[in-house]
């Protein structure tokens, strides 16, 4: 009986010994599989950027020549086309910053815009209104999105929420020691912000979209001296 017992074992130490060679082998191919298939990118990617390189040399080299060999007519006609094509785009962008304030006086137009697009935007109706504009970096500004002809800040909110007090007191703490401050918030304030600034130690006006409005109309913000 006990004989059976270790022939069994034997044979079970055999099976499960076999099955760990299988899986190393297994795991040998595997290896090697993707040993060549990184090489054959390696090459194939080698290949392309050669390609490339001959593709931009040629390029120069033909751009060069046609240089060389272009005659004064052409020349003068190709800056003539330079020329035309340019003053094609400057008017193209004049009309459409002339279509953009047109567009500037509607509510929908600041209501379909996002966080970015609005301070941009503004920005453009503040230079407008004659005020010499900087738009503070994204992320490093603290709260401030806009300075002023460096005395006033400003920061612009467009959120489907009114903006409250607590926004309010961080854009107080970040104005540091600029007098001046206007709080844009396209959906409007609640009804504590109003009492925060009558009893503030610094000028700061509570801007929605009315008064967006207005100064897209060209009505400049008026302060306390």
């Amino acid at each position: 009986m006990k004989y059976l017992f270790l022939i069994f074992g034997l044979f079970v130490l055999f099976q499960l010994g076999f099955i760990w060679v299988l899986l190393g082998l297994g795991c040998l191919v595997i290896y090697g599989g993707l040993e060549f298939l990184m090489w054959l990118d390696k090459d194939d990617r080698k290949i392309r950027e050669e390609k490339e390189l001959i593709k931009k040399y040629s390029k120069r080299n033909r751009n060069k020549r046609n240089v060389e060999t272009e005659s004064e007519e052409e020349r003068v006609l190709r800056e003539k086309n330079e020329r035309e094509e340019l003053q094609r785009i400057k008017e193209e962008n004049k009309i459409r910053e002339q279509e953009l304030e047109e567009e500037r006086k509607k509510k929908e137009f600041w209501f379909g815009l996002d966080g970015l697009p609005t301070e941009r935007e503004l920005n453009k109706v503040f230079e407008k209104l004659g005020y010499k504009t900087k738009l503070t970096p994204i992320g490093g500004d603290e709260g401030i999105d806009h300075i002023l002809d460096e005395e006033i800040v400003v920061q612009t909110k467009n959120q489907k929420r009114k903006t409250s007090r607590p926004d309010l007191q961080k854009f107080r703490g970040s104005m540091k020691d600029y007098k001046k401050g206007i709080f844009v918030s396209i959906n409007g304030f609640t009804h504590t912000c109003e009492k925060f600034v009558q009893t503030s130690d610094r000028q700061i006006k509570l801007f929605d979209i009315d008064d967006v409005i207005e100064m897209s109309e060209g009505n400049k913000p008026e302060w306390n001296e």
